[in-house]
């Protein structure tokens, strides 16, 4: 996180699950040091997240993302925190990518709280919220340039939400 995003920060693991829990969004998705976690405001809840376990959330919608992460699990290791949007960005200052999900779609079914139970062409398994149709996650990247030689570079990356076979370059 290379910018100053007005709206971020620091807090503990103590307060993380109030903070994330008065977060607008459309969906989410936590790692965990056991297990990867994913929903939707309509599908699922954030109860099944072990705050102790945490090491990153985002909770994103196509307007904002809220990202909160840390490198180490215990009390003494702190959650930073930021708020990404476009908002008040003009339009040479973030890009909008797509990025491919990796679907056997031979082998997908209905997982738990509304969730898709996914399993990669590799074989690894994996629970999203969205529909059969949906083939890519919508990406937005903030570039900013160096003052030194004015090359673009990418300092952050929000997810803005999921997107339909063909409703994209995928």
């Amino acid at each position: 996180m290379n910018r100053d995003w007005k709206n971020s920060g620091v807090c503990s693991e103590a307060e993380i699950s109030e903070k994330v829990h008065h977060c607008d969004y459309e969906y989410f998705i936590a790692y965990q040091t056991d297990r990867f976690l994913s929903g939707s405001k309509k599908t699922g809840t954030l109860d099944g997240i072990e705050w102790g376990k945490l090491l990153e959330i985002r909770l994103f919608s196509e307007t904002q993302e809220f990202l909160a992460r840390r490198t180490m699990i215990g009390t003494n290791n702190p959650f930073q925190w930021r708020v990404a949007s476009e908002e008040n960005l003009k339009d040479d200052e973030y890009i909008i990518k797509y990025q491919t999900l990796d679907i056997d779609s031979t082998h997908t079914s209905r997982g738990e709280s509304g969730n898709l139970h996914l399993m990669t062409t590799g074989g690894g398994k994996y629970e999203l919220p969205i529909e059969e149709d949906m083939a890519a996650v919508k990406v937005i990247s903030y570039i900013s340039y160096s003052d030194k030689d004015g090359m673009a570079f990418i300092y952050d990356n929000r997810l803005a939400g999921f997107v339909k076979e063909g409703e994209a370059n995928v």
